[in-house]
């Protein structure tokens, strides 16, 4: 059977996304590499030539160098996804792993500590130094250990817990709300207090021990 040319089988992958995922150049061209078994530098080059036509056209639309993402045409006009929200799953997940999080003014806010939304969006990522596009309203912040699918939910209390005293606190019973984040989250109290002797100032933990031992 006769394979398809280059063209059409990058066309074919493109089609078979996602429309709310984002379109890598080098991905793309290491599924080349592997189909045809092309040099590298040739599929880079195949693909980089073939997004870039299909950019002009108005095909795709280009995020930032070596990154696109789908159009769709509506009665109004084409439009995008939300980029945000493209890159905040690109920044905490890397295939079904966990590799960030929410964190910050945001976090408090989804949290229900505080009512205040905050114009950006903060993420603690493995990825802390990936270059985002300038249209995101996302700030980046390297972890305090290396997340994984296990310490998520715990670092990110964490930092929810040592942002607290520095942020906008409108409800009433803040740590009740916490408890209720402890419950919900089935976090067990030994490990966060592991987890925060190790990744935390000693005043945090003594606080947090104080707040695990409310009734």
């Amino acid at each position: 059977m006769k394979q398809p040319g280059y063209g059409a089988e990058i066309i074919r992958r493109i089609d078979a996304m996602p429309y709310e995922a984002l379109m890598k150049t080098e991905v793309i061209a290491a599924q080349l590499v592997e189909q045809f078994e092309m040099p590298v530098d040739k599929a880079k080059s195949v693909v980089n030539v073939k997004l870039k036509r299909m950019a002009d056209a108005g095909e795709i639309k280009r995020v930032q160098k070596g990154v696109y993402c789908k159009v769709k045409q509506t009665v109004f006009g084409p439009v995008i996804p939300d980029l945000d929200k493209l890159m905040v799953k690109e920044l905490t997940w890397e295939g079904e792993a966990r590799i960030g999080y929410k964190s910050g003014d945001a976090l408090l806010n989804q949290m229900g500590l505080t009512t205040q939304i905050p114009r950006s969006t903060e993420i603690t990522t493995n990825r802390y130094n990936t270059c985002l596009p300038e249209v995101c309203r996302i700030v980046l912040k390297k972890p305090k250990a290396e997340v994984t699918d296990e310490n998520w939910k715990y670092l990110q209390f964490l930092d929810a817990f040592t942002n607290m005293p520095h942020a906008f606190i409108d409800i009433e019973h803040p740590s009740q709300r916490l408890h209720a984040v402890i419950e919900t989250q089935e976090l067990d109290k030994p490990t966060l207090i592991y987890t925060a002797r190790r990744c935390c100032q000693p005043q945090l933990v003594l606080r947090l021990i104080d707040l695990l031992m409310e009734a």
